[in-house]
């Protein structure tokens, strides 16, 4: 139960403000607490690859895409799914030891070196 309550505490110390690396340790500690810690990294990626599934249906809803009237009680959120892959994302990058704000910035800054067409 103190785990729990000490995760509450953690979550209540993000806002708007937070950096992607407080977002990214927050979920490290969330999934200890929550007993989550114990996939491996292989399966922490499949569990991405189908929320990126669940968002890419999402984004077809809300752009006006088709979708299968057979099950008008599916719902979808772009938001909640974008929310899931980015937590999912930050997951694999802790277990692989890679800080993504950092490494998020470091391959922006070698971007701006590269030339782009359209």
């Amino acid at each position: 139960m103190s785990k729990e309550i000490n995760l509450r505490e953690r979550f209540d110390e993000l806002d708007d403000q937070s950096s992607l690396r407080d977002i990214q340790e927050y979920i490290a500690t969330m999934k200890e607490a929550r007993g989550f810690s114990v996939n491996s990294v292989e399966r922490e990626m499949l569990l991405m690859t189908e929320e990126i599934g669940e968002l890419a249906r999402a984004v077809r809803k809300d752009t006006g895409g088709r979708i299968d009237h057979k099950r008008p009680h599916e719902t979808v959120n772009t938001a909640d799914e974008l929310a899931d892959v980015l937590a999912y994302l930050l997951s694999v990058g802790s277990m692989m030891g890679v800080d993504v704000q950092s490494a998020y910035l470091a391959k922006e800054v070698r971007n701006f070196d590269r030339t782009w067409t359209k």
